[in-house]
């Protein structure tokens, strides 16, 4: 699992870097700002613009590294009983569920448009288990805060704007996520660890 999260980070960082290189330069022209002006207000507006996005972009690739690393997780424990040809297609699977479990929430709400909202409780017992078993993804996804949202960097002027999120919330719910992820990874490679346990090794199992 080391293994696999260690080359996940250079496929993340590689593409994730021309990224940030490609928002850094296209920025202005998308901003309609003039990229060769000697006005010191508009360079300075343009470094503004350039920090904010990349304040925002940074934390957004820490976090797909990490969902990267929770289904790392449950590939590896997967394959402690099931042959590439299943591992593969149940993983790209899980990950499309992951990333359903957006809409099992609230389960218990008391809106009329939930939907459980006039399920019973058999059908919410199931969707509370299917959100605690199977990873919920929307954790590690910062579009909320980070494409919606200006962002508030300390010292420039988006900091001021009331409708700005603080960098540092962002990067506290990069530090949740985290935790999170590394209980999920830990659970995932514990189910791992408990299925290898029976396992006949040798050739026997063919």
């Amino acid at each position: 699992h080391f293994g696999i999260i260690l080359a996940a980070l250079l496929e993340v960082t590689a593409p994730g870097a021309i990224l940030m290189l490609c928002t850094w330069l296209r920025l202005p022209t998308d901003y309609q700002f003039r990229t060769n002006t000697v006005d010191e207000r508009e360079l300075q507006q343009i470094w503004e613009y350039r920090k904010m996005h990349l304040a925002g972009l940074f934390p957004s690739l820490v976090l797909i590294w990490l969902e990267l690393c929770v289904l790392a997780a449950i590939g590896v424990a997967l394959s402690t009983r099931f042959s590439l040809v299943v591992n593969l297609p149940v993983v790209i699977l899980l990950y499309i569920a992951g990333n359903l479990t957006r809409f099992l929430f609230p389960i218990f709400g008391d809106d009329p448009y939930s939907l459980f909202a006039h399920s019973n409780p058999v059908t919410k017992c199931l969707a509370y288990a299917l959100s605690v078993v199977l990873p919920y993804l929307q954790t590690f996804d910062l579009r909320s805060l980070t494409v919606y949202h200006p962002i508030a960097v300390s010292g420039e002027y988006f900091s001021h704007d009331p409708q700005a999120v603080h960098l540092g919330a962002i990067w506290g719910y990069v530090g949740i996520a985290t935790l999170s992820g590394i209980a999920y990874s830990a659970f995932a490679l514990s189910i791992g660890m408990w299925m290898f346990q029976n396992r006949e090794l040798g050739g026997a199992e063919g």
